[in-house]
């Protein structure tokens, strides 16, 4: 996975650019994958694709370090290979955010239908359950507690 070492900073930098491209690319497909998974409740898919999402995160943590090594040592304008690499990793990461906005906005959604949910287990159950199964006539922990302690 490291780049040759007998190639230039800047060129080590770009290839560590262009994996980490690659990995976004990948990363937007796992979220994508993870939203239809998620909607259509299948359960194996998301228990391979969180398995898959850690080995994504252990790629993303080791071109991250080498990243940061390479940059330090690249200094001055730098060539073709490079900007394109960064421009192209630049690209990558926003299609990552846009698909994770669109992942965010799926759960939102979903969090937002607990209130029709306890609306429902309350009209079902009438008053005598609370949305959580408990009895309605339940106190609240820590209920009757006074001021003073």
């Amino acid at each position: 996975m490291s780049p040759d070492p007998r190639l230039s900073a800047p060129e080590r930098l770009a290839a560590v650019l262009e994996a980490e491209a690659e990995l976004f690319r990948e990363f937007a497909t796992q979220a994508d994958e993870q939203r239809r998974a998620l909607l259509a409740g299948d359960v194996a898919a998301l228990e391979r694709l969180a398995d898959r999402a850690d080995a994504l995160a252990l790629r993303f943590r080791m071109l991250e370090e080498q990243r940061g090594r390479l940059e330090a040592e690249v200094d001055g304008d730098p060539p073709p290979r490079l900007a394109r690499a960064r421009d192209e990793a630049r690209r990558a990461l926003v299609g990552l955010l846009r698909e994770a906005a669109v992942s965010g906005t799926v759960l939102d959604r979903l969090g937002d239908t607990f209130g029709v949910r306890a609306a429902a287990v309350s009209g079902i159950c009438g008053t005598t359950y609370l949305p959580d199964g408990r009895p309605r006539e339940a106190a609240a922990a820590g209920g009757n507690l006074s001021a003073e302690g």
